[in-house]
């Protein structure tokens, strides 16, 4: 047994590393180093063998009749101090620990046997008493009765975004779920409209000695985030599902692809109903006009960049579909201006700013096909979930079973429109200037 809990600790320590590697990247608004990237794919190939090993260890102990009782392991509280294990038990007491070798065994556990006393910790009900490890993912609302949160060990992997994956989030301002998660959250922001300036309305004057101060006001306005649900389905045949060790891999991938796929859309190009805001349909966006339909010009380029709040860090946000326009882009003499030589392959940066291609963005022609942004301006709230319910019914004719996820985002622009200059106030910029 002290063999397992020295195994936990270790693997915990390779996690948080790994964690506190990406979290720097994302302070400094910038993407992982080659070295970072290489320490992190260490750490990632680490903590696999010790998940292994961990689950070999509490194989054995099933076998020898130890199920399920684990020796407590410090974990952290919100103020950084240790804490051990389940509170409620008396000092020195061990706990009775759900255990989960993978997400594909708690998945193959929801599908055929939902009695089983592990689930109990995660079910999700719209009414009373919970256990302490459901009741802190349980979200404000009425939530569907019968359906289990994920737990968190894997539900950190299946959403964990990393700056590679992911075109939006890596970058935005990110705001923890909290408790209640799925509350509405209120975040002050200046009002930096043309009717303001730069600085929220705050007025400067330059008085002599003795005379009094003028007073100013500050102009705040509210940005309102309200977690919205995001659903998604995944099919799985009965063969795969009974078995759950290769099934781990299966399902935690597509939900991954998935999670990453449905965020990224609507952080970029969401209604904002029943949905994310995206940056394209933000009323703090800056439209600008191409030159010549369907095409991207360098004066494109350089209009935008002109458009731009600077200050920041910038990126240009394309679709695939603009590399053609993109890669032949040339100035009044007809000189290549972005990729000069092919043999070197398609620039990672242009006017000095990273680009990133997204297969969400518009086709080239149509409006956000190109965009420039700086994504610290994007809020996102994290919300509950994930959550997972099954039918075994629904399929039976093909022998599937289907899965249901539910999770909870919200995200939308800190800024409610563009920031007149400070130098030129009949003159605007954005952090998110789109090409028309």
């Amino acid at each position: 047994m002290p063999d397992l809990t020295k195994t936990q600790r270790e693997r915990s320590k390779k996690l948080d590393t790994m964690r506190s590697i990406i979290k720097k990247a994302d302070e400094e608004k910038r993407q992982l180093t080659e070295s970072e990237i290489n320490e992190f794919n260490g750490l990632d190939e680490e903590a696999k063998r010790l998940n292994d090993d961990i689950d070999r260890e509490l194989r054995l102990l099933q076998h020898t009749g130890e199920t399920r009782t684990i020796p407590k392991i410090p974990m952290e509280n919100n103020d950084g101090s240790n804490r051990t294990g389940d509170q409620t038990g008396a000092p020195g007491e061990q706990r009775t620990q759900p255990v989960f070798s993978n997400i594909g065994e708690f998945f193959a556990t929801i599908a055929t046997n939902r009695n089983d006393e592990r689930l109990r910790n995660f079910q999700y009900h719209s009414a009373p008493p919970m256990r302490a490890e459901a009741r802190t993912t349980q979200i404000a609302g009425t939530g569907s009765l019968g359906g289990f949160n994920i737990p968190t060990q894997f539900s950190q992997e299946v959403l964990a975004v990393a700056p590679q994956e992911g075109v939006i989030r890596p970058g935005a301002t990110v705001l923890p779920a909290g408790y209640p998660p799925d509350a509405e959250y209120e975040m002050p922001a200046l009002d930096q409209g043309a009717s303001q300036n730069m600085y929220g309305g705050v007025l400067v004057y330059r008085q002599g000695e003795a005379v009094s101060i003028t007073e100013t006001n500050t102009k705040f306005k509210k940005v309102t985030l309200l977690p919205k649900a995001i659903k998604a389905y995944i099919r799985v045949s009965n063969k795969l599902m009974n078995n759950w060790e290769s099934a781990s891999i299966f399902i935690q991938k597509q939900l991954k692809l998935a999670g990453i796929g449905a965020e990224d859309y609507d952080f970029y190009r969401g209604s904002g109903v029943n949905r994310s805001l995206g940056i394209i349909n933000s009323t703090g966006r800056i439209n600008y006009s191409r030159a010549t339909a369907n095409l991207i010009a360098y004066a494109d380029v350089v209009g935008m960049f002109a458009r731009a709040k600077l200050g920041g860090k910038l990126v240009w946000i394309a679709s695939q579909t603009t590399i053609p326009q993109l890669a032949t882009i040339r100035d009044a003499g007809s000189n290549n201006l972005w990729i000069q030589n092919s043999a070197e392959g398609i620039p990672s940066k242009m006017l000095g700013f990273d680009v990133k291609f997204s297969d969400r963005n518009p086709a080239l022609g149509t409006a956000g096909d190109l965009t420039l942004v700086d994504r610290s301006y994007y809020l996102i709230k994290e919300g509950s979930g994930p959550r997972v319910d099954v039918s075994t019914d629904f399929l039976f004719d093909s022998d599937e079973v289907c899965f249901r996820i539910v999770w909870m985002v919200d995200g939308q622009p800190w800024l409610t429109e563009p920031i007149p200059l400070e130098g030129s106030t009949s003159n605007t910029v954005s952090p998110f200037v789109v090409l028309n």
